[in-house]
């Protein structure tokens, strides 16, 4: 029944003024700021508070909607006081809820109209035994069919039935603004005639003293105010969880299969169609108009989930069936799936999402425009609540803005980038990469670790660059034939997030996207699991990502060479548990490097560094590799701090070793000490700095 609940919360409640987040961007993909990082159990649907049965979810928008989950990402509800409009009070659009009950209503009698059709469909004259087993057939699909036009208007009822209580609501709270309004002028009345009292007592001789404590008769009236708006809004949400398990005990009778075979699909079909199989999804998604399409991911938000599920090879090949005409309308209407949508072009998605980024832009530059203005003249109070969604458009604006600076002139600029992936949000997700894709023979893919944020994309997109350039150097292959992809596309651990840099929960959601990607990649350039053209390059956390996305059925890749790890857990415990070919694990840390040791240690996690795990373990420290002098890594970091390299800086001995591995030379690249080498140069470099 998910599905079907949130396809009616996408088109019920429509928040306004404060709220403008779901307005404004729940249409293009912003509405994932709610728990970001999908990824490890599809986190857009989380964040949505339980009615009193547990197993009941509320309807989205429509008035059971947590509001601190609403809060962190700025859909704000506000109080008496703040506001003199009921529909700011009490979330839900009846109107809307109307409109899409009366699309179901009309929904029932077009299913039962095709079901009359269908079922004059047999020739009088036709008989024998062909004729009695179709129409058996015919019989158990005019069934299904009874079903669903029954508990459409079932759910039509339903939902006419909660939006009458949110009219109610909203009726109720329009007489507690009243109350409210009241007992301010109350307040006031009384403050002002205590105040002239006592004015008038101070300069009157020998005048009765005045009570010093000021009764305020609005107290009790704006008590009542707040007692009728507490019920209206436990109205709804009792409404709410009552209609969705209406709702849920309907969803098995709404299936009807495929009983239209190929004739169009009818107006507001999307609930039915999102339980008739995936494969009949990605059938039904090629017939559909373009409104059609945008209708249907208004209404279903997880449907980029679902086609992810799919997996990109099944998604590579039904791309490639379809016309110029198909993808155009599909990359038109649902840009947010189609441009974050493994197996489908790299050109293709790069031109979606850099049109979804500059749409985005422009957007939030405008709502800054209009909240600036709104705060103007606002009491300290009021203008709090505005300066939290002001500070946090501005943290977005920021990191989007940096994409389109790293984005540069994209596919035709110098060198060539594609924004591969595209996901704003509270974590906002991005891969770009430096080098076409569609044309490259081989693509490396950089896996960045903890702290890692959207607006650090510049960082990357510059060593994705250089990695480039070395790899085209040491191979001979021109640098129009390489790609590095900039892959800040899972959700990593920050500093101060202890738990999540210790545990794994993070490193195995970043896992289901890099498997995702690795085979969404294969399947596009046609390249086998373990291709020599398909590198996985990792830094500190990213390291975990890697091992654990790599030792998954469904990973794979050519070689897989892990910077300053801070260490790999269980699932990967060895390096012949990747699926890699046999040598083609390399592992590189600096004696410099403190941090990756530390984190090892906390964690529980191996170093795979050390000779048990089994990886070819190649030298970050000052050397000369191939007749070139390659400077040390003195950081744990990616990239120095300016007065020293770290893994990722040009002209490090790590960034060298990671071009020669990766490009199919490691097994030239000699090999370097153990953990227990590094620590006992590091004791001999802390007696040589600080004395004996």
């Amino acid at each position: 029944m998910r599905q079907a609940i949130r396809g009616i919360s996408g088109i019920a409640g429509r928040c306004r003024d404060v709220r403008v987040r779901e307005r404004e961007y729940g249409r293009v993909g912003l509405r994932r700021r709610v728990g970001e990082g999908r990824w490890a159990g599809r986190e857009r649907r989380r964040g949505i508070r339980r009615a009193a049965d547990p197993g009941i979810e509320p309807l989205r928008g429509s008035g059971g909607v947590d509001r601190r989950a609403r809060k962190a990402v700025g859909l704000v509800t506000l109080e008496l006081g703040q506001t003199s409009r009921p529909e700011d009070l009490v979330e839900g659009d009846p109107h809307a809820l109307g409109e899409q009950a009366e699309r179901w209503e009309v929904q029932a009698r077009s299913v039962v109209a095709a079901a009359a059709e269908y079922r004059k469909a047999v020739p009088e004259v036709w008989e024998g035994a062909a004729a009695e087993a179709f129409s058996a057939a015919r019989e158990r699909h005019l069934t299904r069919t009874t079903a669903a036009a029954t508990a459409y208007r079932e759910a039509a009822a339903a939902l006419s039935a909660h939006a009458a209580e949110i009219a109610a609501a909203l009726r109720v709270a329009d007489r507690a603004i009243a109350e409210w309004s009241r007992g301010e002028t109350a307040t006031a009345a009384a403050r002002r005639k205590h105040d002239d009292e006592k004015a008038r007592a101070a300069s009157t001789p020998f005048a009765l003293p005045v009570l010093s404590v000021f009764v305020d008769p609005g107290v009790a009236i704006r008590d009542n105010a707040e007692a009728l708006l507490t019920d209206a809004r436990a109205a709804v949400s009792t409404s709410d969880g009552d209609t969705a398990r209406v709702l849920r005990t309907l969803t098995g009778r709404a299936f009807t299969g495929s009983v239209f075979g190929t004739a169009p699909l009818p107006a507001g079909l999307a609930e039915v169609m999102a339980y008739a199989g995936e494969k009949k999804l990605l059938r039904d998604l090629r017939r559909m108009s373009g409104s059609e399409l945008e209708a249907y991911a208004a209404a279903h938000p997880e449907l980029l989930d679902r086609l992810l599920d799919l997996g990109p090879g099944h998604i590579a090949a039904w791309w490639r069936k379809l016309d110029d005409a198909t993808r155009s309308r599909l990359a038109r209407s649902i840009p947010r799936v189609v441009g974050n949508l493994d197996g489908v072009d790299a050109r293709t998605r790069s031109e979606v999402n850099e049109r979804m980024l500059t749409k985005d832009i422009a957007a939030l530059e405008d709502e800054l425009e209009r909240l600036r203005r709104t705060t103007d003249g606002l009491a300290p109070g009021s203008r709090a609540l505005f300066d939290r969604l002001i500070e946090k458009d501005e943290k977005l604006l920021a990191e989007l803005t940096a994409i389109r600076r790293a984005f540069g002139g994209g596919p035709e600029g110098t060198p060539p980038h594609q924004l591969y992936a595209y996901q704003p949000g509270e974590h906002t997700k991005v891969a770009l990469s430096t080098g076409l894709i569609d044309d490259a023979e081989h693509v490396s893919l950089i896996v960045p670790g903890m702290g890692t944020t959207a607006g650090d994309i510049g960082r990357y997109a510059k060593a994705s660059e250089n990695l480039l350039r070395l790899q085209s150097a040491v191979s001979g292959l021109g640098a129009s034939k390489i790609a590095v992809l900039a892959w800040l596309d899972y959700k990593p651990p920050m500093a101060l997030d202890v738990s999540g840099v210790l545990g794994n929960d993070l490193a195995e959601a970043g896992a289901d996207r890099l498997v995702n990607t690795l085979q969404g990649m294969q399947a596009i350039k046609g390249w086998e699991a373990q291709s020599p053209h398909l590198s996985v390059v990792a830094h500190s956390y990213g390291t975990n990502v890697a091992a654990v996305a790599l030792a998954r059925p469904g990973g794979g890749a050519g070689n897989v060479v892990m910077l300053g790890s801070a260490g790999v857990s269980g699932g990967a415990p060895v390096a012949a548990a990747l699926h890699v070919p046999l040598g083609e694990v390399y592992a590189t840390q600096a004696v410099a490097d403190e941090w990756a040791p530390i984190g090892q240690a906390l964690s529980g996690r191996t170093d795979p560094t050390g000779a048990a795990y089994g990886a070819h373990v190649v030298t970050s420290e000052g050397t000369t590799i191939d007749g070139r002098e390659m400077k040390c890594v003195d950081s744990h970091g990616p990239f120095g701090n300016g007065a020293g390299l770290s893994y990722l800086d040009e002209y490090s001995a790590a960034q060298y070793a990671t071009a020669k591995a990766t490009m199919g030379q490691g097994a030239t690249l000699p090999h370097d000490g153990d953990p227990d080498d590094r620590s006992w140069q590091r004791t001999e470099n802390r007696i040589a700095k600080w004395g004996r």
